[in-house]
């Protein structure tokens, strides 16, 4: 084990019934971040679906570098070891398996239906209700492991939640959707073993029921949307995504590929483009 406070092994306490993901489940009080904490431990062996749950990150990170922040206690902060038949290039199906199965597990502990924005967050009414990472190491053949994690809002206020940064989305809860507090440990065995079937698909050579299940629940397609990119906001109609997850933008009757930004939905600042296309 890495030097952390020592974790306590909660897959048993569980009751986790799945094939790979959570076995083990090592439960923290505190850490930094799961996620370099879980590359430790895969480069030391840990087996494919061990899963790092941490009551506290003092330096959580999501998607693009940004910042995770979450008092302690009022979300479910996870990240799993995954060594999946993949090659590298194929590393989508892995983010899909993880928003699929997290609609999964949140549909069954609580009748809510999640969509998934493009590529990897989850939306409640419009809201963000969670992120998920994913990153990888190369060995010698081709991937070496990958670890997936995510943040869940789950039993946080209006105060408890960050302000929104320009152009997103405005975030949300499971406890403010419901109206209710949410008993944590319920929700991550349903979570769990939401992911732990999602990922089946995967080994089991099902990546198109995958694909299916997770394009339904795509926010914003066939939608006019924007797309934040590092070389500029472009605006077109979301048909869909291609074999490697790229989302495809149809523009002025043309397709674009995209495989790196942010989807913008809901109300926006009209584009140069879009002021061009008026005159």
């Amino acid at each position: 084990m890495p030097d952390q406070t020592a974790p306590t092994r909660w897959d048993a306490a569980l009751a986790l019934d799945t094939r790979r993901v959570g076995r083990p489940l090592w439960h923290y009080e505190s850490v930094a971040s799961t996620m370099p904490l879980a590359h430790d431990l895969a480069r030391d062996g840990a087996p494919d679906g061990t899963v790092i749950l941490a009551e506290e990150q003092t330096a959580g990170r999501g998607r693009r570098g940004r910042a995770w922040v979450a008092p302690r206690g009022g979300a479910i902060l996870c990240s799993t070891i995954c060594r999946p038949p993949l090659h590298p290039d194929g590393l989508f199906l892995l983010v899909a398996a993880f928003g699929v199965g997290l609609c999964w597990g949140i549909e069954r502990a609580t009748g809510l239906r999640p969509q998934i924005k493009w590529p990897n967050d989850l939306l409640l009414d419009g809201r963000k209700l969670a992120g998920v990472l994913c990153e990888s190491r190369l060995g010698g053949d081709g991937l070496a492991h990958a670890v997936v994690g995510f943040g869940l809002n789950v039993n946080l206020g209006p105060d408890d939640l960050p302000a929104p940064t320009p152009g997103a989305l405005p975030p949300t809860s499971l406890a403010l959707a419901l109206g209710a507090a949410v008993e944590r440990r319920d929700l991550l065995r349903a979570i769990l073993i939401g992911i732990d079937e999602a990922y089946a698909l995967i080994w089991e050579g099902q990546t198109e029921t995958l694909r299916e299940e997770w394009e339904s629940r795509l926010a914003g397609r066939g939608e006019r949307v924007r797309v934040e990119t590092d070389g500029g906001p472009r605006v077109g109609e979301f048909i869909g995504v291609d074999a490697d997850g790229a989302l495809l933008l149809t523009i002025g009757g043309r397709t674009e590929r995209i495989l790196v930004g942010d989807v913008v939905l809901g109300p926006r600042r009209t584009t140069p483009d879009e002021l061009a296309e008026k005159i």
